[in-house]
């Protein structure tokens, strides 16, 4: 064989393979996955390079990109908030973010609701005299009765606690997930990646699981079903990246986060994020699914509210029981005029003057 024609082989074969390589990339790299550009490889390499680590990296990415459509840093993106963070990652985990200066901190007098919820009043006394009476002496005994002291006890009307979705932090979080999953294919040598994208749906169901956190914190929804692929959050901060930072300090949540984030099949991951602020607590549920469906997560139950309705002032009145009070008796004992009669009983004897003999006989004429 020739140089001639084994040139011409070798360059066939050359052209075969680049084509093939060619048709494998197309294939491989899904419609819908976002290309990494140069410029944005280069800057995380750089920052890979300087120490800092994926999720140090998302959270400068979400902070430029912030700036940038506003021209002012997002408060939600400080990283300095303090918080009391406990989370729970995916294989039992649980992690706890100990705040670096002491959280602000209100103390009310709060009572505790027949449903089992929490109400904060003001109680307002009025103090009432205590009742005094006035004794009338009288020849015979006398009861004077004091007439009953109402103290009037107001309740102030107490404000219904009541939860709010913040969808506003649902969307940065988002933001900061796909620029988590960008680092980490730089970081992989990968020139594209797979976004999370939120769907209604799916969004729905993972604020139903964020109500559902308040009473029960655990990977198992009200339905009994088990959602161990789910990151969960509780804690007193409420940005976006205060429950990142916690979600990102564990390794199991980092990867419930950055999960097919290189897939060669799929061309996004869909998720749902639930942010429920209720009572001064965040309960925060990430959730994925696979299906491009949007098929929300599992649960079953939709939580309550939470919330007691407000009622109008309510007024406690307390009777005093009466008191009977003796007034003090002035007895007059007059003494009836006792008639006392003396009878002196004359006793008249008569004595006749008779003539009497020796013999004892009366003596007489004849």
């Amino acid at each position: 064989m020739n140089i001639r024609k084994l040139t011409s082989i070798m360059l066939s074969l050359m052209m075969a393979l680049t084509t093939f390589a060619a048709c494998d990339t197309a294939e491989t790299i899904p419609d819908g996955s976002v290309p990494i550009t140069p410029e944005e490889s280069a800057m995380i390499s750089e920052m890979l390079e300087e120490g800092m680590d994926e999720e140090e990296i998302a959270e400068v990415l979400s902070t430029m990109e912030t700036t940038e459509a506003t021209g002012e840093t997002n408060g939600n993106t400080d990283v300095t908030e303090p918080s009391v963070v406990e989370s729970v990652a995916p294989n039992g985990e649980t992690v706890r973010v100990t705040p670096t200066t002491a959280p602000r901190q209100t103390v009310t007098q709060t009572i505790r609701n027949a449903d089992g919820s929490t109400s904060t009043i003001r109680v307002t006394a009025t103090a009432t005299p205590r009742p005094t009476g006035t004794a009338t002496t009288a020849p015979t005994s006398t009861t004077t009765t004091t007439a009953p002291a109402s103290t009037t006890t107001t309740t102030a009307p107490t404000s219904a606690p009541s939860g709010t979705f913040k969808t506003s932090v649902e969307d940065e979080i988002v933001d900061l997930i796909n620029n988590l999953r960008k680092a980490t294919a730089v970081a992989d040598k990968v020139a594209y990646y797979v976004p999370i994208q939120m769907t209604s749906s799916v969004r729905s169901m993972a604020q139903t699981r964020a109500k559902e956190l308040v009473a029960n914190f655990n990977h198992v929804s009200a339905s009994g079903t088990n959602l161990a692929d789910e990151c969960i959050y509780k804690g007193s901060a409420s940005s976006a990246s205060a429950i990142f930072g916690a979600w990102k300090g564990s390794g199991a949540h980092k990867a419930s986060m950055c999960a097919g984030c290189e897939s060669k099949t799929k061309s996004a991951k869909y998720c749902g994020i639930g942010v429920w602020f209720y009572n001064g607590i965040a309960y925060a549920v990430f959730g994925t699914k696979g299906s491009a469906s949007g098929t929300g997560l599992p649960s079953g139950y939709t939580a309550p509210e939470q919330t007691t309705p407000t009622t109008a002032p309510t007024s406690t009145t307390t009777t005093a029981t009466p008191t009977e009070t003796t007034a003090p008796t002035t007895t007059t004992t007059t003494a009836a005029p006792t008639e006392t009669t003396v009878v002196t009983t004359e006793a008249t004897t008569q004595v006749q003057n008779s003539t009497v003999d020796d013999t004892g006989d009366s003596g007489g004429d004849g």
